[in-house]
């Protein structure tokens, strides 16, 4: 019996990196504690009007890594809320350069609320990769010219 050589030099595996076992376990506990305290604090800060452009910004980092995760399959949300969390941050950062006053109203609040308590399980259920990843996909938006990374209403609860 013969066997076949395939003369397909293509190896889907060149360009990926490879997953270590690390990569494959899910996010530490520790890191999960930090990033939900220190969000969590952050909504608060800019909720009682103590925010600043940091942590506005932060807030914004979170609503993308989320919206990524959940493109994954990670905890979904509608599009709609990552869009409206979006756009009520960037409502709060043109109003604290007119105004310098950095404070999130409650219609937002309660929006980011929703984002924080999906990115908290997000966190606790994802592979440390997929985390890595959607933050790289973050770092590729920001040096972009893209405005938002959000698209339609693909994703669902």
């Amino acid at each position: 019996m013969s066997r076949s050589v395939s003369l397909n030099t293509h190896r889907p595996h060149v360009g990926r990196r490879f997953l270590n076992k690390t990569m494959l376990l899910p996010v530490p506990r520790q890191v999960v504690d930090d990033f939900a305290l220190a969000n969590h604090l952050a909504l608060a800060a800019c909720r009682q009007g103590s925010g600043n452009a940091y942590l506005v910004n932060e807030l914004l980092r979170v609503v993308y890594i989320s919206y990524f995760l959940g493109q994954r399959g990670v905890g979904r949300k509608p599009a709609r809320t990552y869009r409206e969390a979006e756009a009520g941050l960037e409502r709060t950062l043109a109003r604290a350069k007119q105004e310098n006053v950095w404070h999130v109203d409650e219609e937002v609040a309660t929006i980011l609320e929703q984002v924080l308590t999906i990115y908290d399980e997000q966190l606790d259920s994802a592979a440390t990769w997929m985390l890595l990843e959607a933050k790289d996909r973050l770092d590729q938006f920001l040096a972009s010219d893209g405005r938002t990374p959000i698209l339609g209403d693909e994703l669902s609860i």
